[in-house]
């Protein structure tokens, strides 16, 4: 259910900014593509700057239906700009009202048509760096926490059984798929603010600072991302429990950190990190614990593609995990219910450091704890 509710969270997020996004890397492709139209004379006739109020506020937008001939063809478009979308300032519709009823009345006022589609056609080919900048401004917010916490879900996992053997999937998982999907987003948040500020710093628009800033932040998840992703946790592994009919543990690490990887080139070692007591923990043996470190070392190993297996009987006990077999089942429960437990492997895989941790809580504690 809480999956379910942050998909639902984070989808809305996501497709609010990746649609703004759109709007606006299609309109500065528009606006590329339209480099080399051609400038003919053209004709308003009617030309009114449209005021449309909500329980948001108010928008503004420039309408204008002309006439132009291209080709002995005469046409009629009621296109204004590359970038038709509503500003919640009149400014530039007003200012552009005001140009365009002048060019009118003195009949000197053209529009840009494409010569490939004589029927597509625009009044004003200027680039807008302000409403492009406050436009990509939400793909840098919305679309941010959005993404995020779609790559987080979409990688966390809990220990599930899956074929008759626990998986433990890296804690690190979801955090570093998170950090991935914001480096994609801001390489391409990056790319369109700095092509829009160059256009506008060129065309002498104040707006440039807008998309300026936000090539300064998308620069700094760039390279935090791009950190923790490839250098801080640049591989996460799936971690398979020993089981019943199986005392095999396996490791699969992805980043093909163990394909071609000699068996004896693996050195490893599995170990239980447990916190110090905590309100979670209400039993009376539990008080004033310290934390615990107990380690085993993994032996002899097979490896197949991306998957090492190590012939495992039995975990290592930790004395904060053990309790007496004449302990009652609420003595069991009290002592055997720590928060926080992570199975850490450490070690060289082929030469290389390898570290991961994996969350074991619920059921897979109680499979652990009763080996």
């Amino acid at each position: 259910m809480q999956r379910t509710v942050g998909l639902c969270f984070f989808g809305i997020f996501a497709i609010a900014g990746l649609f703004l996004g759109g709007i606006t890397l299609r309109g500065l492709a528009e606006w590329f593509g339209g480099l080399h139209w051609q400038s003919v004379p053209a004709t308003a006739e009617m030309l009114e700057v449209d005021e449309h109020r909500d329980s948001d506020g108010a928008s503004y937008r420039l309408k204008c239906r002309y006439r132009y001939q291209f080709g002995a063809r005469d046409f009629i478009s009621e296109r204004v700009s590359f970038f038709e979308m509503g500003s919640s300032s009149d400014k530039y519709p007003r200012q552009l009202y005001r140009e365009l009823s002048q060019a009118n009345q003195a009949g000197s006022m053209t529009c840009l048509v494409n010569p490939s589609n004589p029927s597509e056609a625009v009044l004003d080919g200027r680039i807008q760096s302000g409403s492009l900048g406050f436009a990509l401004l939400f793909l840098v917010t919305h679309g941010s926490v959005g993404i995020a916490g779609l790559g987080y879900l979409s990688a966390a996992a809990p220990p599930k059984v899956v074929r008759g053997r626990w998986r433990l999937v890296s804690k690190h998982a979801g955090t570093r798929r998170a950090w991935l999907w914001i480096l994609i987003l801001h390489l391409v948040s990056f790319a369109t603010a700095v092509t829009i500020a160059m256009v506008g710093i060129g065309a002498g628009q104040w707006g440039a600072i807008v998309s300026m800033v936000l090539a300064a932040i998308s620069a700094v998840f760039i390279f935090f991302g791009w950190r923790y992703a490839f250098v801080t946790q640049r591989r996460v592994g799936t971690l398979w429990l020993p089981s019943d009919i199986d005392d095999t543990m396996g490791l699969k690490v992805a980043g093909g950190l163990a394909s071609g990887v000699p068996s004896d080139a693996v050195d490893l070692e599995v170990r239980w990190a447990i916190p110090p007591s905590d309100k979670m923990q209400t039993g009376a043996e539990n008080k004033d614990l310290p934390s615990e470190t107990v380690s085993l070392k993994l032996g002899s190993c097979r490896v197949e593609g991306e998957l090492i297996e190590f012939a495992v009987p039995e975990l290592p006990k930790p004395a904060r995990l053990s309790t007496q077999a004449s302990a009652t089942q609420a003595q069991v429960t009290q002592q055997a219910t720590p928060s926080g437990i992570l199975l850490e492997v450490i070690g060289t895989i082929g030469g290389r450091g390898y570290r991961d941790s994996f969350d074991v809580d619920g059921d897979a504690f109680d499979r652990i704890h009763a080996t």
